[in-house]
């Protein structure tokens, strides 16, 4: 997995300080869709406040897209059977006999 990394350093000039900022990235594939768009990296939002920070940016607002997009199940042919017994006729008929059941019990009380 790619890391990325920033440092600073102070340094004193005639009575003035300045700041060097240093980042350092292990991959450019960081920056690639598949892991900034991913909401539980948390990349994108970490790259923007690492720019934030070396350009001198203190208060900003970051607007982070998000991935939406659901995953898919793809059943196969012998789960898409199972499924269709299982809710056309397993079910509805649990559902018959708990009813009978429960009209036969109250019917003889």
């Amino acid at each position: 997995m790619p890391v990325i990394s920033l440092s600073n350093k102070f340094v004193f000039k005639n009575y003035e300080q300045l700041l060097s900022n240093l980042i350092v990235i292990s991959s450019d594939s960081i920056l690639n869709n598949g892991y900034t768009s991913q909401t539980y990296l948390n990349n994108g939002n970490y790259f923007i406040s690492i720019v934030n920070k070396i350009s001198g940016k203190e208060n900003g607002i970051d607007i982070i897209d998000k991935d939406l997009s659901g995953k898919t199940y793809q059943a196969t042919e012998a789960q898409l059977s199972a499924m269709r017994v299982l809710f056309m006729f397993i079910v509805p008929g649990a559902a018959a006999v708990v009813g009978i059941v429960v009209w036969l019990r109250r019917r003889h009380k």
